[in-house]
């Protein structure tokens, strides 16, 4: 089973010790970064590639596939890294591992739509954007301190 519907920037590893199990999560979007190194001993994992280096599991050989993808499309967007053998967990998935499997998988997908909508009423799209630009400045103005914010009355009359 995947994990739910997660909102937000992060990346985080949670031990299950009853199913003696790690999960690795990456936030829905890939804001931020999540590597790791698996080999039949060992798994590494940071949120940067220096440290997976610095750690002396990790060999230090250069990815070719890796570096002509960048030189080929700007980037290298399979999960591979410059380094061979670090890869990256993608945005909105997760890896399980445990002493006998390896799950990797989706807990969520841009091109997965659960909501048909009518793209052509420009009325529907107007509320429907300003519910979700509500929604998230709502989620947003959590905070232990207090949060100050600017209303441009320019860009409301642009939108609607």
């Amino acid at each position: 089973m995947a994990p739910g519907p997660l909102k937000g920037m992060f990346a985080f590893a949670l031990w299950d010790s009853q199913k003696q199990e790690l999960l690795l999560v990456r936030d829905r979007m890939g804001v931020k970064p999540l590597y790791y190194y698996a080999d039949n001993s060992r798994l590494v994992f940071s949120s940067e590639i220096r440290p997976l280096l610095k750690s002396g599991f990790v060999p230090h050989e250069m990815s070719y596939n890796a570096v002509l993808d960048f030189f080929s499309f700007q980037s290298m967007g399979t999960g591979e890294t410059i380094v061979k053998g670090v890869n990256q967990v993608p945005p909105g998935g997760y890896i399980r591992i445990s002493t006998t499997t390896f799950e990797a998988g989706l807990y969520w997908d841009i091109t997965n739509t659960r909501e048909e909508f009518d793209f052509n009423d420009e009325k529907e799209i107007q509320k429907k954007v300003f519910s979700l630009l509500t929604s998230a400045v709502q989620r947003r103005m959590v905070g232990d301190v207090p949060i100050g914010a600017f209303y441009l009355e320019e860009l409301t009359q642009v939108l609607w």
